[in-house]
């Protein structure tokens, strides 16, 4: 509700749609250009779900083993690709995303790159 208030897009956690989804998507439907959808992607249910919905990109993470979320596994550059290509959208990689690691994802399915920790040092 808030996102169609204020005109703007929608980022989706991974986990379940929220009440008000399908509102904001009929006005996606409606042709609003300030309607897009992203998801948070960390593996296959996730892949089908921004499918289902026509997100525009997804986030595809953790890429890497990251402080935010430790303990929590990195998908490392094979994994990363895999569920980039299943997504059949635009990949953006986050979690553990620095100079050193960027490099390593496949660059056919990197749409983008987003960081928090990399860029607060």
């Amino acid at each position: 509700a808030a996102a169609l208030r204020a005109r703007c897009g929608l980022h989706l956690p991974d986990r379940p749609d929220p009440p008000r989804l399908q509102a904001f998507l009929a006005a996606r439907r409606r042709g609003a250009p300030w309607a897009r959808l992203s998801l948070a992607v960390h593996g296959r249910v996730a892949v089908a779900r921004a499918r289902r919905l026509g997100a525009d990109f997804g986030f595809v993470s953790p890429a890497f083993a990251t402080p935010s979320h430790p303990g929590a596994p990195g998908l490392g550059p094979l994994r990363w690709g895999q569920l980039a290509r299943r997504l059949r959208r635009p990949a953006v990689a986050l979690g553990g995303v620095a100079g050193a690691t960027a490099g390593r994802l496949p660059r056919a399915r990197l749409a983008g790159l987003a960081a928090i920790g990399a860029l607060r040092r």
